[in-house]
């Protein structure tokens, strides 16, 4: 396993910060799959010496590789990979010190990945990448696509043939500037909506709706972009109506 060797407390414990000029090589290490165990949860003020002080005394010497790491639209997160100097019994380690508490959080010790485990889980998701999509698709209902944004469920309706309450926009999210919450618009949509069939007939189906209506453009004669929605989706828009926010792949 290969991490990114960076410091982020000098030797007198203050944070320091660390600036990687742009195309220059980070020096990476190998860390040893056999003395190594992940720690996670770590308080956001602790310091290398902090774990030195939990761990030396019953493990002996350790080598404290601290990185942290800061997930979209979530708290920042840290977390230490601790090499043991000696040969210890990882397993014995991590049934004493997992769920431990630690200057105030309930810290969290796993075993890293070996050189086989990792390769095994990088093929895997190569083969998810290359895989095809097949999720289930609609019997009854149509995505589009490129609407124009003032476009209305009557608009929609006049286009394809439907009652105007089977028309079901995808809503805007939008952020209340007061209270940070986030909310469905009921004025603005994403220029996106999912098209209801009722009752089609014996001679017709949803994949001859879609090849009819591909082509199409609306009132301002901008091309509608058309498919068949995943039943899936379509599932999620029957339970929220409009005022859920329904994502197209």
């Amino acid at each position: 396993m290969l991490i990114e060797e960076i410091e982020f407390y000098n030797v007198n414990g203050k944070k320091t910060t660390t600036v990687v000029p742009e195309n220059t090589k980070i020096k990476k290490r190998v860390l040893n799959d056999r003395r190594t165990l992940y720690v996670g949860n770590l308080p956001k003020n602790c310091r290398k010496q902090d774990l030195r002080d939990l761990f030396e005394p019953n493990y002996g010497k350790i080598t404290i590789n601290m990185l942290k790491k800061k997930p979209l639209k979530k708290p920042l997160k840290r977390f230490a990979f601790i090499e043991f100097q000696e040969d210890v019994n990882l397993k014995k380690v991590k049934e004493k010190m997992n769920g431990k508490i630690f200057m105030n959080e309930k810290i969290v010790i796993e075993n890293i990945l070996t050189k086989e485990e990792k390769s095994f889980e990088k093929n895997q998701k190569s083969n998810k990448k290359t895989a095809p999509d097949l999720k289930p698709l609609s019997t009854n209902t149509l995505y589009v696509k490129n609407i124009p944004m003032k476009s209305t469920n009557e608009d929609l309706a006049k286009i394809f043939g439907v009652d105007p309450k089977n028309i079901n926009f995808v809503r805007r999210e939008l952020v209340d500037l007061r209270t940070n919450k986030v909310f469905f618009s009921d004025e603005f949509h994403t220029g996106e909506a999912f098209i209801k069939f009722d009752n089609l007939g014996t001679g017709d189906s949803i994949q001859k709706k879609c090849r009819e209506f591909k082509g199409r453009k609306a009132s301002n004669g901008r091309v509608l972009l058309v498919k068949i929605a995943s039943a899936k989706k379509n599932e999620q828009k029957q339970e929220g109506g409009d005022n859920t926010k329904i994502k197209q792949n």
